[in-house]
């Protein structure tokens, strides 16, 4: 099961946060750091909160939070409003006591939702977070300026309690360059340490619903959602939120976690940014963007090889019946599947955990930011100023590319066909990402017609992985029942793809039948 990451447009300097194992150095290793730079002398603040809902968390279900936190000698009630393709609200007002108070709450719209949600029902504390938090501001030789705070905190619930470290860096003046010198930095001074998304506010939720391994879903990506007035960095920028967000989530779950729908998901993530980062190449086109997206391919090569092994075990060995006197060989291909595919996992946790990786993660979690200061504008390429004008442009190339090769579909070879399926896919997510632009029933029908096709094509793609199993080795050398099963499941799969290919042509020509959406 997957769950789905909501994502708020980006606006500001928004913060990057770094997620400091238990038994790090990071807080003796922070002066080193700081030697580099101009410093500010360091403050230290208590920040302690109350998050209230109702008994039933209908708060939580409306993606709405209600804070009171002592603010010097005041208490300050918080609202936060969160919406997915949009910059939510947050609202802020003084209290007489630490009592959380809708009435007080100024803003009417918001006050009006907040009790249409808890419907008179009464707000108990749920959880409390309690932060010890030091800030440097470091500032380099060009008068860039970062914040870099470093949290000890504690959430607590009636019956529980989590103890975490955590470092915040956020740009206050300058380039984004900065941004990025520092939080590298801390990553060749401090290892493990990763960029993380989750809240102290969802943390403590985790916590009180007793759900110690919530982060641990694997995630699909929801795009973010782009409105025609947006200006084509803009887009991007929301786009690139939700991906960037997507991937680093997923990176975690295969990590930490062994459900094969991480690998999957944080495959399909980076297959998604690196599509928009080519779409978006006549305004962010740059050395370090195509450097980024040949890292992001070399890293999609190395969790493949875990997918693979996960589709070879579940789609290809698993559904195929073998006679009885064979039943026994197949589970031991089987098994022996599973294997390589646990040991492959552990390489796979090694390579993702290896220091360039780590900063990896980091320049995808200031990807966003970045995005505005790679800007340019060639002469013969569309206005960063219209969006759908360079959609236009990218759906047009992306269609092209797959007419190219389905207009000969009838002779196509096996390398070709597999050619056709990655273009399909990448004209999938480009209109995936740009669909909000255009009439919604026409561009619902066009991807409907485009699933199926992918999902033909993705079984004639993974029925190539049973030639995978003639390279298991049995641990009896004689084992003819291991063989024999091999043999009938690699030519099920034969049989199969034979069939499956004429409907791949049938609806490959409903496709080009369709209307498209953008024209």
């Amino acid at each position: 099961m997957t769950q789905k990451i909501h994502i708020a447009r980006p606006h500001g300097n928004m913060p990057i946060k770094l997620v400091v194992d238990a038994h790090s150095a990071t807080a003796t290793r922070l002066p080193d750091l700081l030697i580099a730079h101009k410093c500010v002398k360091a403050v230290k603040r208590r920040l302690k909160s109350t998050y209230y809902d109702t008994a039933t968390h209908d708060l939580r279900a409306n993606r709405i939070s209600l804070r009171v936190r002592k603010v010097g000698k005041s208490w300050r009630q918080r609202i936060k409003i969160a919406a997915a393709g949009k910059s939510g609200r947050i609202v802020e007002d003084r209290l007489a006591t630490a009592t959380p108070d809708v009435d007080a709450i100024s803003d009417a719209h918001v006050r009006k939702q907040v009790r249409k949600v808890i419907a008179g029902a009464p707000l108990e504390a749920a959880f409390i977070t309690d932060v010890r938090r030091t800030t440097h501001v470091l500032s380099d030789s060009k008068g860039s300026r970062v914040k870099v705070a470093l949290d000890d905190a504690v959430v607590k619930t009636a019956s529980n309690s989590h103890t975490f470290t955590d470092l915040k860096l956020v740009l206050k003046d300058g380039q984004i360059g900065a941004l990025v010198d520092v939080a590298t930095a801390l990553i060749a001074k401090t290892t493990p340490l990763a960029p993380q998304h989750t809240s102290n506010e969802e943390l403590g939720y985790h916590l009180l619903l007793n759900q110690p391994n919530a982060n641990l879903k694997p995630a699909k990506m929801v795009p973010g959602r782009i409105a025609k007035t947006d200006t084509s960095i803009d887009g991007l920028r929301i786009l690139a939120t939700a991906m960037t967000q997507q991937i680093l989530h997923n990176w975690s779950v295969v990590l930490r976690g062994t459900d094969p729908e991480g690998a999957h998901q944080l495959r399909v993530g980076l297959r998604q940014l690196r599509t928009m980062l080519r779409a978006f190449r006549p305004v962010i086109d740059s050395a370090e963007m195509r450097a980024l997206e040949q890292d992001l391919k070399r890293l999609g090569r190395v969790v493949g090889t875990l997918r693979d092994l996960d589709v070879l075990g579940s789609d290809i060995v698993a559904p195929v019946a073998v006679p009885s006197q064979l039943q026994g060989g197949h589970d031991r291909v089987a098994r022996a599947v599973a294997a390589r595919r646990d040991g492959q996992r552990e390489t796979v946790r090694q390579t993702l955990a290896a220091p360039h990786l780590q900063a990896l993660q980091v320049r995808l979690a200031l990807l966003p930011q970045q995005l505005g200061a790679a800007q340019n504008q060639p002469n013969d390429g569309p206005s960063p100023k219209h969006i759908k004008s360079l959609a236009r442009r990218a759906l047009n190339k992306s269609w092209r590319g797959a007419m190219d090769l389905g207009k000969r579909i009838d002779a196509l070879t096996i390398p070709e066909r597999h050619e056709l399926r990655k273009r399909l896919k990448g004209l999938r997510y480009t209109l995936d990402a740009f669909g909000p632009l255009y009439p919604k029933r026409t561009t619902q029908r066009f991807i409907r017609d485009l699933k199926q096709l992918q999902e033909v094509f993705g079984y004639l793609n993974d029925a190539t992985l049973a030639e995978q199993l003639f390279d298991l080795k049995p641990a009896d050398v004689d084992d003819a029942a291991f063989h024999q099963a091999i043999g009938h499941i690699t030519g099920y799969h034969a049989a199969q793809s034979t069939t499956t290919w004429y409907q791949a042509k049938q609806f490959w020509r409903d496709l080009v039948a369709a209307k498209r959406p953008w024209g």
